[in-house]
């Protein structure tokens, strides 16, 4: 198949200090989200195309994260470059090979759990890295409080005062871990999307999961489900860390990332989740609570 949005099966790399210009192979359509499209590059690599309304910015920071992950020995896959095409910025990297985590997770009550085992586990290798040479997790979420629609004014100083009086941490995060970001190939993983990487607390980290696997729009998991994977999750991080996570750090965090969630694109049903959580931890009433 064609790819979408004009694009011929070679295109042109435009790197700055790249080797020279170079076909890149496009193929079939693996997949896609409200960021990118992925698609096949020859048998061993991935085309990672962000839609046209990304900017470079976005596209050249995440392949930038990627190769600092990489270096680090972080299980990502290796990223080969990062170029240009009609409009629109992509990133060539090595395939990751398996099904990713969502997969497992939606595949029955014990195999719900261990995917919550494994990405526990695997957050605990990203966090075991330092986070020098990313930007800091806490100037981007508090860039992020209160912009959007979906968050009622008033409430954004409270969070960003709650903000303010947390640690800033220093560990790499890679700011949206959840199962479907993670590929699992027997005992190889690899793990994807990494425009949000920072360097900041643990404790952001995790509460980021944990919201994000709360308030999901994965269909066939249920909220009792969700629960489930969030509790065997933390279980496990804190049985394999060799750090201590503060448990009241977690809690203020997830305050914290329950008002940055509502600055993202959500659905109607999220938003209302979402703000509904973060009134009832700020302990002020919510418009929405009698509708």
């Amino acid at each position: 198949m064609e790819p979408d949005g004009g694009f011929a099966r070679g295109v042109v790399d435009r790197r700055a200090g790249g080797d020279g210009l170079e076909n890149i192979e496009i193929g079939e359509r693996l997949g896609g989200g409200g960021l990118s499209e992925v698609y096949s590059s020859g048998p061993d690599f991935v085309v990672k195309l962000f839609h046209q309304r990304i900017e470079k910015r976005f596209a050249l920071l995440e392949f930038e994260n990627l190769v600092l992950a990489y270096s680090l020995g972080v299980p990502v896959p290796k990223p080969q470059r990062a170029f240009e095409a009609g409009g629109r910025f992509g990133i060539r990297m090595r395939r990751a090979e398996g099904s990713d985590l969502l997969a497992l997770m939606l595949a029955g009550a014990e195999a719900a759990r261990a995917a919550a085992r494994l990405l526990a586990e695997v957050h605990c290798r990203i966090h075991a890295s330092s986070g020098r040479g990313f930007a800091r997790l806490i100037d981007r979420i508090a860039a992020a409080i209160g912009q959007g629609e979906h968050i009622d004014k008033a409430l954004a100083p409270r969070v960003r005062e709650l903000l303010e009086s947390l640690p800033s941490g220093d560990a790499l995060c890679h700011g949206d871990l959840h199962p479907a970001n993670v590929m699992c190939s027997g005992e190889r993983v690899a793990v994807l999307d990494w425009h949000d990487a920072a360097s900041g607390p643990v404790e952001a980290d995790i509460a980021r999961t944990l919201v994000v696997v709360a308030f999901g729009r994965a269909a066939g998991a249920d909220d009792g489900m969700r629960r489930e994977v969030n509790e065997a999750y933390l279980a496990r991080y804190r049985e394999v860390s060799p750090y201590a996570p503060d448990s009241a750090l977690i809690e203020a965090w997830y305050t914290v990332m329950l008002a940055a969630r509502l600055a993202e694109p959500v659905d109607s049903r999220q938003a209302n989740a979402l703000r509904a959580a973060l009134c009832d931890r700020l302990g002020v009433d919510w418009p929405g609570a009698g509708a």
